[in-house]
């Protein structure tokens, strides 16, 4: 096995946690909006942080994503 098969593994096992972490971002995004919907306080809470802290690991991984894009119809001070 080659030096560039090892590191050619290593990126598409990264790409495959960034489309990972995406899709939860996603899940979790789409629960938050229902949550907030249904004026489910404390579970938009709960919701954002998880949230964040997804969009967190995205950014250290490279991906810069627009937040107050992310979430509409929310007030500034609920996104985390």
């Amino acid at each position: 096995m080659a030096t560039e098969d090892i590191i050619e593994l290593g990126t598409i096992e990264k790409d495959q946690r960034l489309r990972d972490i995406a899709s939860l971002a996603r899940l979790v995004s789409y629960a938050r909006q229902n949550a907030w919907e249904l004026n489910a306080e404390f579970s938009v809470y709960c919701l954002d942080l998880a949230l964040g802290a997804l969009l967190q690991d995205l950014t250290e991984s490279g991906i810069n994503l627009p937040v107050e894009g992310a979430i509409e119809d929310v007030p500034a001070g609920l996104v985390h």
